[in-house]
């Protein structure tokens, strides 16, 4: 669709995309697929339903591994476009992105005598963005990049408007959440 109609894309499929295809790589229906969850009603006929193990899987690796990898790479291109934009050097991107009328769902014009606040708002996206790919992978600073990160995508949904892409970006950070808490645990049954 991007490349042959790129007036019906927008910032979304990019990302969604990747996070579609990875998921295909993934056994998402070991967990999520319907006879998934029509097994307990069916356990008379084992021939009907798929037996699905619950044990760590290579696709399942991977897939994860291929998604947090191009997350962080989508994340340095970010932050590489904005060292190339003067509003980002010296700060008034913010207002920039806040003075459009558009596609704003709130009015920050208000803001606009405060340059303090909006010179450091400008400065923490385009640090967040700039940093992440680096401080991800370490597991003591990566707790505070995912907030950083996450405090980021929030603050720009009010200024931008551009809801599915901020919410699409939010979930594209439980990729590096640990998998233990992702998934609570259930006991196993003995037969």
């Amino acid at each position: 669709i991007a490349n042959r109609a790129p007036m019906i894309s927008g910032q979304v499929e990019p990302v969604l995309i990747f996070m579609l295809l990875y998921l295909c790589i993934a056994p998402t229906g070991a967990k999520f697929a319907l006879d998934t969850f029509l097994r307990p009603m069916f356990r008379e006929y084992p021939l009907v339903i798929f037996a699905h193990k619950d044990e760590p899987s290579v696709f399942a690796n991977l897939s994860l591994r291929l998604m947090q990898v191009h997350f962080a790479a989508f994340y340095l291109m970010m932050a590489l476009a904005k060292t190339y934009g003067d509003a980002w050097w010296d700060g008034a991107a913010a207002w920039h992105l806040l003075a459009q009328t558009h596609s704003r769902p709130v009015d920050f014009s208000s803001l606009r005598d405060n340059e303090f606040l909006l010179n450091a708002w400008t400065h923490f996206i385009a640090w967040t963005q700039l940093l992440f790919p680096f401080l991800v992978w370490s597991r003591f600073s990566r707790p505070i990049i995912l907030a950083a990160a996450a405090l980021m995508w929030l603050l720009l949904l009010p200024m931008t408007g551009l809801t599915s892409f901020c919410l699409l970006m939010l979930v594209g950070l439980f990729c590096f959440l640990p998998t233990n808490s992702l998934v609570r645990p259930q006991p196993v049954a003995k037969a």
